[in-house]
């Protein structure tokens, strides 16, 4: 639940005490509302540019959002900017096994699973309102008979991990990096999933925080490489302005890969 305090004005002279009492305290409810993302069809000219293709038809996303709520049941701006990157390079996508982690409120991957991808979306076990929300969302959007929802929690293998090999052609994510206590725990299940599907690719999109947080050191122990790609290059020539998607944040698409021994 959302707490907020509302202390009324005291007269110090009359009143004994300044602090709040139980009386001063209201609670309310979490607010709900759905958000509607809509990707209008591209096509690329010989000349190698991104213009509106009126003979396709755009592809809508409902997403259940609640305000005030905790990281996953939220849609930050990584999501929008990792699903379009998947709408523009959907030809990359389309008929791939695609696995979202920390989906949440699932954008991408419910997209990806637009674009005829086989689709299981993930969040922490011990999550289980984001696994709802996965589920939900899933739901609104005529999915739930298409779309897997499992929990995974970072780190851990369970039989959920293992049921995750040799299944997988990618594996998607948005704003991952959201805190460092993660970033191990986070690296070490990539690297597994890695491991145990042949080809498959990783990528997630990044929201700079500080620049003290870095994964260099921890890329370099489990043996990881990266790459980045910024939404100036691939949104070049489709008409969409970066700042539209990512606010005044700089995200950027981050690659993950194995190192060739």
């Amino acid at each position: 639940m959302n707490l907020s305090r509302s202390i009324s004005d005291h007269d110090t002279k009359n009143s004994v005490s300044n602090e709040p009492t139980d009386q001063d305290f209201q609670f309310t409810e979490p607010k709900f509302r759905k958000k509607k993302f809509i990707f209008h069809p591209f096509k690329l000219t010989d000349e190698k540019k991104y213009v509106p293709d009126p003979s396709g038809d755009p592809v809508e996303v409902t997403i259940p959002e609640q305000l005030a709520a905790s990281y996953g049941l939220y849609i930050w701006p990584s999501a929008p900017v990792l699903s379009w990157y998947i709408w523009i390079n959907q030809e990359r996508f389309r008929g791939k096994r695609v696995l979202e982690l920390g989906a949440g409120t699932s954008l991408p991957g419910l997209l990806a699973a637009k674009l005829g991808c086989e689709v299981t979306l993930t969040d922490s076990v011990t999550a289980p309102h984001c696994l709802d929300n996965c589920r939900e969302a899933a739901r609104i959007n005529g999915l739930e008979d298409k779309v897997k929802v499992v929990g995974l929690s970072w780190g851990f293998f369970t039989t959920a991990s293992f049921k995750l090999a040799n299944c997988l052609d990618y594996i998607i994510g948005s704003d991952l990096f959201f805190d460092p206590e993660v970033f191990e725990p986070l690296l070490v299940t990539i690297r597994w999933l890695l491991d145990n599907n042949a080809g498959c690719k990783f990528l997630c999109t990044v929201q700079e925080r500080c620049a003290d947080w870095s994964i260099e050191v921890l890329l370099k122990k489990w043996d990881l490489g990266c790459s980045y790609e910024y939404p100036q290059t691939f949104l070049q020539g489709t008409g969409i302005n970066e700042a539209d998607l990512t606010g005044n944040h700089t995200i950027f698409i981050l690659n993950i890969f194995k190192k060739v021994q």
